[in-house]
């Protein structure tokens, strides 16, 4: 499970929420 390449994936999404 790669989450560490969502971790920052994850980020732009909350901001852009």
């Amino acid at each position: 499970m790669e989450t560490f390449q969502l971790q920052p994936v994850t980020d732009l999404f909350s901001t852009h929420v």
